[in-house]
């Protein structure tokens, strides 16, 4: 593709042969400086599709002053570090200056990054932003290009205003990517209606469903014992693990009980201070840990390329969910995603195919098959009301009080 040469060095030391579907798309109209509204599912290469661009426009204008020149709001903590490895990954070659601001890590630290020198591109999170552009310690004059990752959970997140005063500080001449798993929320296309102009949009797969790469099975499980033998068999088999759980309780207590069992591993949870959780993460991406037992605080915003399987350990509480945690594997080729299942998730088993509009095979371990069948739900059937029969009025009733003789009326005196 038509990128600086010390980008296509970068994706070549890395093994990049290939541009992915949303790549081909999204980089092209960037390059063009049109806004863009893109609809890209989970594990689809969009971090890429609009950081190779945007680099390549910043090192094409390389060398002016002020700054940040590019932008990009994410909606947590995680992804604002993921997106910055990546960035500081493809810009070896380059003399990009780059640097990420986010809650939950020292304001000192990154006011002292920001005071060293003013970054080309800037990853930011909208609340540690706004902080420091009320300290005056930077300024958006000079940033003509702005990417929202994940708006559509940004907006979920509550951050509507925050959104909309980041956006009224940007220049009069800027281009704006807007970048979502799903298009069809209302809040969504409202905000996109008002802030972009004369987008590109780009609907690439389906936000529904996972890629093909990604195999799903569905194991049933009698008990909570049960549950433990069969994930203790599966990650028996090796390879990278993301076990998802429903709480920081249930986390703790599932990694306890691995460790109980000879499983070597770690949990990670909201809860936890970041210099922790950024500990765990390392440990976990460099291979030192093989599991990570986690929450939904996972589900987005974690880019590790080899992740074999996700196993559910505890189904989400979304069908939505459920396909964002599992995108988490087959980021570079195949990959499974396990539900142990219980009686009490058939419901949400259920949801999760009608979601997908495809049936998860159900499998068995050896040794290890369940006692008890899968219980069955009928859904029941929505009356149609232009079919459903008038009901007659029923007459009034006929009391006996009303109709009895009650004499003759009295004569009048006047």
């Amino acid at each position: 593709m038509d990128l600086n040469t010390r980008l296509l060095r970068a994706l070549g030391k890395h093994d990049y042969q290939k541009p992915t579907e949303v790549q081909v798309e999204v980089i092209p109209a960037v390059l063009e400086g049109r806004d863009l509204l893109v609809q890209s599912p989970t594990g689809s290469g969009k971090t890429l599709a609009y950081l190779l661009p945007v680099m390549h426009l910043l090192l094409e204008q390389h060398g002016r002053k002020g700054g940040p020149h590019a932008l990009v709001l994410v909606p947590t903590r995680e992804l604002a570090r993921q997106v910055f490895k990546e960035a500081i990954r493809f810009a070896e070659f380059s003399s990009l200056r780059m640097v990420s601001i986010a809650g939950g890590e020292s304001y000192a630290e990154q006011l002292q990054r920001l005071h060293q020198h003013l970054p080309d591109l800037l990853i930011a999170t909208p609340g540690r932003l706004l902080r420091a552009l009320e300290d005056e310690t930077l300024a958006l004059f000079d940033a003509q290009l702005c990417v929202l990752d994940e708006a559509d959970r940004m907006l979920d997140m509550g951050f509507a205003a925050e959104m909309v005063e980041i956006l009224d500080l940007l220049p009069e001449q800027r281009q704006l990517l807007l970048f979502s798993a799903t298009l069809e929320e209302g809040d969504l296309s409202g905000f996109a209606n008002e802030r972009l102009r004369d987008p590109v949009l780009l609907t690439l797969g389906s936000a529904r469903s996972l890629p093909s790469q990604i195999q799903q099975k569905a194991y049933l499980a009698d008990s909570l014992e049960h549950k433990l033998a069969l994930l203790q068999d599966i990650l028996g088999e090796g390879g990278r693990s993301l076990v998802f759980t429903f709480s920081r309780e249930r986390c703790e207590q599932i990694a306890k009980q691995l460790q109980v069992r000879g499983v070597a591993c770690y949990a990670l949870h909201g809860e936890m201070a970041q210099k922790q959780r950024n500990r765990i993460l390392h440990l976990f991406s460099e291979q030192q840990a093989a599991v990570l037992v986690t929450t939904d605080l996972a589900a987005r915003g974690l880019h590790i390329e080899d992740i074999g399987r996700v196993i559910h350990f505890d189904l989400p509480r979304s069908a939505e969910l459920y396909v964002h945690r599992s995108g988490r594997t087959g980021r570079s080729g195949e990959g499974e995603a396990l539900l142990l299942v219980e009686a009490h998730d058939a419901r949400l088993l259920g949801r999760i195919e009608r979601y997908q509009q495809q049936q998860i095979p159900r499998l068995a371990r050896q040794g290890l098959e369940p006692k008890h069948k899968e219980p069955e739900f009928k859904r029941k059937k929505k009356k149609n009301k232009e079919t459903k029969p008038k009901l007659e009025k029923k007459k009034p009733k006929l009391r006996w009080r009303d109709t009895k003789n009650k004499g003759k009326p009295k004569r009048s005196t006047e």
